[in-house]
């Protein structure tokens, strides 16, 4: 307490410090901040005190503050949404919906909105956009949160919008589902979602046992590891939405985002052409922009921007892909000879191989010539 008290009063009073004598004034029955008042009295009785900025200038500060943030944040949605309207063009019914969805959310009449969709389509971006764009009071989260931290994020947010991007993690606990569920739902009638605390860990003793949420949870997520009957419980609880693009689709986006600026459309006709050569799942909006940056870097520097570029595009691959490449390359073999060169490395039974082959090949991570008898795989298509 006795350093924190001089520290403060070191940076309050400056060359006046050693005017006071801060040990003889402590008070050792006393909290921090009583012992804080009680020897800023004494300081204003001997005239050293310096006192903050009046509210008149604290309220100044803070409207020149407010004004700059909007100008700010107008600039920033002026942009933004500009960007948005491209992305939306060409696969108006998807975002429509998405909209549709997180305007119930904003106005209150759903508790929830769950978003599924694979990387780099731009479901973030959207989501980020729309709140910003209507102003909505919201808070976003990502990474790892444990069921304890859950509740306290939900108490300490219980009034706002609540987003929670890529973390499909957190559904793998059952308390943290039901948690979520009484965030989502009322089993009562007159509608308030009460949320329980049902840990009483020593972390969580300044939290109350329970409390009224009443804001709304965004989950955005590329897929879900197991959808059990929780999860599904959950996922019914408000609007589920489940973003389907095809690789026309993607193409389609890229080009509207291109659209106007000779230098993005000549990059992205180039992606376009090779993007056979890009691993599945990864011919996607982030990858648009990744080339972008890599051509302005390649004309700064005077390579050539294509060579450098496509060889960028034959490492986009997913961790599939780079095993299959490691053991194969770029060849093509019959699956019999895959299946033998997987046991080795990966110490997997023979059938275990094959089971790996074919739900790769269902998922587009390798290829087949299509013929049933004496098939060949690839890691490039046919």
């Amino acid at each position: 307490m006795k350093a924190k008290l001089k520290n403060y009063f070191k940076q309050k009073l400056g060359g006046n410090y050693d005017l006071i004598d801060i040990d003889s004034l402590i008070d050792s029955s006393l909290s921090y901040a009583e012992n804080k008042e009680r020897i800023i009295e004494e300081c204003k009785k001997l005239g050293i005190w310096q006192e903050d900025l009046s509210i008149k200038q604290e309220k100044a500060l803070s409207e020149k503050y407010e004004k700059e943030q909007e100008e700010i944040l107008k600039e920033y949605l002026e942009r933004e949404n500009a960007k948005c309207v491209k992305y939306a063009k060409s696969i108006k019914e998807g975002f429509e919906r998405l909209e549709f969805a997180l305007r119930l959310l904003k106005d209150g009449f759903v508790n929830a909105v769950f978003v599924k969709g694979p990387a780099g389509i731009g479901k973030s971006f959207f989501i980020h956009s729309f709140l910003l764009r209507e102003k909505v009071n919201f808070v976003k989260f990502q990474g790892e949160m444990t069921v304890a931290y859950l509740y306290r994020f939900l108490y300490q947010n219980s009034d706002k919008i609540i987003w929670f991007d890529d973390v499909g993690r957190l559904l793998r606990s059952a308390r943290s589902v039901d948690l979520l569920k009484s965030a989502c739902y009322s089993e009562f009638p007159d509608g308030k979602r009460v949320i329980k605390k049902g840990n009483y860990s020593p972390e969580q003793r300044d939290l109350p046992d329970s409390f009224i949420f009443e804001g709304g949870i965004i989950f955005s997520f590329n897929r879900l590891q197991e959808i059990n009957e929780d999860v599904r419980a959950l996922l019914d609880r408000g609007v589920y939405i489940e973003l389907v693009f095809s690789q026309d689709d993607i193409i389609k986006i890229m080009r509207e985002i291109a659209k106007g600026d000779k230098e993005k459309e000549k990059v992205t006709e180039f992606l376009i052409k090779n993007k056979d050569l890009v691993g599945h799942g990864k011919f996607n909006l982030r990858l648009q922009q990744k080339a972008f940056r890599i051509y302005e870097y390649c004309i700064k520097q005077g390579l050539d921007w294509k060579q450098v570029l496509k060889r960028e595009l034959e490492q986009e691959m997913s961790e599939v892909q780079r095993l299959v490449y490691s053991l194969i390359g770029f060849k093509k073999v019959r699956p019999s000879a895959f299946v033998k060169a997987l046991v080795r490395p990966k110490g997997w039974s023979k059938r275990t191989a094959e089971r790996r082959v074919n739900e790769w090949l269902e998922l587009g991570e390798i290829y087949s010539d299509g013929k049933e008898k004496f098939q060949i795989l690839s890691l490039k298509p046919f």
